[in-house]
């Protein structure tokens, strides 16, 4: 199966959207720091939180909790307090455990009616 789509004309659509998600990612974190009113230049944004990202992707603690904020605060140390830094983290996690939490809600919802 995986080697039908490497092999098929899907694999330029394909890899198409993933940059485009990947786009979409380092807006959304790029919104994060302008939210937090980042004063420095756009292009470290750009450059370290997708390698911010992949360190949060090592298997240290749980769904990377501590290890992408650690990474985000080192990266930026020369355009960014910690603190804004540690915001953007806080951030970046609060993406994944709302929408969950609403799941959580609905789940309920739903099992009440079932």
């Amino acid at each position: 199966f995986v080697w039908e789509i490497f092999s098929s004309s899907r694999i330029v659509p394909l890899s198409t959207l993933a940059l485009i998600l990947w786009l979409l990612h380092v807006l959304q974190f790029y919104c994060f720091f302008m939210a937090l009113d980042y004063q420095g230049p756009w292009a470290p944004v750009l450059a370290y939180v997708p390698a911010a990202i992949f360190v949060g992707l090592i298997p240290i603690t749980v769904a990377g909790i501590g290890t992408r904020d650690l990474a985000l605060i080192a990266f930026f140390a020369p355009w960014a307090p910690a603190e804004l830094a540690a915001g953007v983290g806080l951030l970046s996690h609060l993406r994944y455990l709302l929408p969950g939490l609403l799941g959580g809600f609905a789940v309920h919802w739903y099992l009440k009616r079932v």
